[in-house]
């Protein structure tokens, strides 16, 4: 393979383990932060982005009613 080549591999599999690890890491690190609005609504956050040169995530609180 050419340099180019093996470079791109592995930037390509390094963001892709870093952006798996971001899932991983981010709901125990939120843990504990899911709370009820009453009525049977829950509310949680979500990762809606991630910048791993940065070490910056962007969240979004999502709720919904249990049972639907």
């Amino acid at each position: 393979m050419t340099k180019s080549l093996t470079t791109k591999l592995i930037a390509g599999a390094t963001m892709a383990c870093l952006s798996v690890a971001a899932l991983l890491v981010s709901p125990s690190a939120m843990a504990g932060k899911t709370s009820s609005q009453g009525g049977g609504v829950k509310c949680y956050w979500l990762l809606v982005s991630s910048n791993p040169a940065t070490n910056s995530n962007v969240y979004n609180r999502v709720c919904r009613k249990g049972g639907v």
